[in-house]
């Protein structure tokens, strides 16, 4: 009998010792794509201390919304706004409303060897196509065409060449498919990409606030989600973020 109570002990130890496993899965965490390469640097850095591995998800904050509405299994949701991790709250999907983990920038972006002081330079005849992400779904393109008519009104509408996110902007601008493009200072002052081209920022008079939100999604890894977005909002978190910025 004592035998029987030993294996069901160890056999229970054993159960309970893979349950707790299991909260340690790997966290889902969906990033809005200017934050793609401040998000490795965080998640690297978040590895380190806790050991809980992390998956980065990159679309635009909007599609990722509708991901997430729709019931994709995240866990994060790292948006370049407030607007769609709010909704999310007021959908019930989310354990509290968001918090500001950062304040965006946008910037003004070439490869190029064109002449790029300011925004008045980019109505120059020399340049033909102006990228920016998709209004409707990125929160940075609002932001870039937001500057674009409060400059120019609709005139350079013609050479506007739209992305799905900020990743296939980036990709433009790579390519040589548009001139110039509009961007997140996250992404043109990243380690890999600040020494290629040269951009300028688009005042913040012109454009509105870029407050950018984060929440944990209901219904996964709860736990451990929590302890990312602490983690974010940390002082080792927001050093990582200041230091792309500055």
């Amino acid at each position: 009998m004592r035998n029987i109570l030993s294996g069901l002990v160890l056999f229970l130890v054993i159960s309970l010792q893979g349950c707790d496993t299991s909260k340690r899965s790997t966290l889902k965490i969906a990033t809005s794509a200017n934050m793609n390469f401040v998000m490795r640097e965080l998640v690297q850095e978040f590895n380190k201390e806790t050991s809980i591995e992390c998956d980065i998800i990159l679309s635009s904050s909007g599609k990722l919304y509708h991901q997430i509405k729709e019931g994709a299994p995240y866990d994060v949701f790292v948006s370049a706004d407030m607007k769609y991790p709010q909704q999310l709250f007021e959908e019930g999907k989310t354990l509290k409303s968001p918090d500001i983990y950062t304040k965006g920038t946008l910037v003004a972006w070439t490869i190029k060897p064109i002449e790029l002081r300011n925004m008045d330079d980019i109505f120059s005849a020399s340049i033909h196509k102006i990228g920016i992400a998709n209004p409707k779904t990125a929160p940075y393109g609002v932001a870039a065409i937001s500057a674009i008519h409060e400059v120019f009104g609709t005139n350079l509408d013609e050479k506007l060449v739209y992305g799905e996110s900020i990743s296939q902007i980036t990709r433009y601008v790579h390519s040589g498919s548009v001139d110039v493009a509009f961007t997140s200072l996250f992404i043109a002052n990243s380690p890999s990409l600040k020494n290629v081209g040269h951009w300028v920022k688009v005042p913040n008079e012109l454009y509105p606030k870029i407050n950018q939100g984060a929440v944990v999604i209901k219904g996964n890894d709860e736990e451990n989600a929590q302890l990312f977005l602490n983690w974010l909002m940390s002082k080792k978190g927001q050093d990582i973020i200041a230091s792309f910025s500055n």
